[in-house]
């Protein structure tokens, strides 16, 4: 939906300066979009009832906006990180491993934020499946992400917990599914990483074993 408050001029001297003439708005409790000129009454009113901007409708500006909404969050973060005064362990270091998580997104097309659960889970099966991240890790790397990711003010704000039970049943289903074509016990720790992504390529894993081969 677009509304009405439309002006020829004032587009075209947004798009020439590099602006997205509309802003797509989320309506956070409902999880609803719509798309309203930049400079209407409609979108600051919108905005001023705790609507927040997202992904461009327009997809001449998509890339950039992510592109923005990344240097927002990264300088949001370091901010807030130079005034904690904590020292992280070694294996702790949040940069790292979201710069990790930045790059397996950029070699796989996908925007890194506003993280997805489907998007993160498929980070860590591939990561696992490497031997670059253990399970035991799982609640480290997924709390990494979302502390990112909730600097965007995008929901949803659970995003770890519900990566992580995604993360965790893949392994089970995956272990499962090794046992029923015959694998060795002591392997199945092993193999189900890879076996996972084989099963859930998207990152999107069912609730129940049953559904599975739905």
């Amino acid at each position: 939906m677009i509304d009405d408050d439309l002006d020829a001029e004032m587009e075209q001297l947004y798009r020439e300066r590099g602006i997205n003439p509309e802003l797509t708005l989320l309506d956070v409790r409902t999880g609803k979009t719509a798309t309203y000129s930049r400079w209407s009454s409609a979108a600051k009113r919108f905005l001023a009832f705790g609507w927040i901007e997202t992904t461009p409708s327009n997809p001449e500006f998509v890339e950039k906006w992510h592109a923005e909404l990344r240097d927002q969050v990264v300088a949001e973060w370091k901010e807030a990180e130079s005034k904690r005064g904590r020292n992280y362990h070694d294996h702790e270091q949040p940069w790292p491993i979201f710069a990790d998580y930045e790059t397996w997104c950029d070699e796989n097309g996908i925007p890194p934020l506003p993280a997805d659960e489907a998007t993160v889970v498929r980070w860590m099966l591939t990561r696992s499946a490497e031997g670059r991240m253990n399970e035991c890790q799982s609640s480290l790397y997924a709390g990494v992400i979302q502390s990112f990711h909730c600097l965007t003010q995008h929901p949803p704000t659970h995003l770890a917990m519900e990566v992580r039970k995604s993360y965790h049943r893949a392994l089970d289903f995956a272990a499962r599914c090794l046992r029923e074509e015959r694998h060795a016990v002591h392997d199945l720790k092993r193999l189900s990483p890879a076996k996972a992504l084989e099963m859930f390529p998207q990152g999107v894993v069912p609730r129940r074993f049953e559904d599975v081969a739905a």
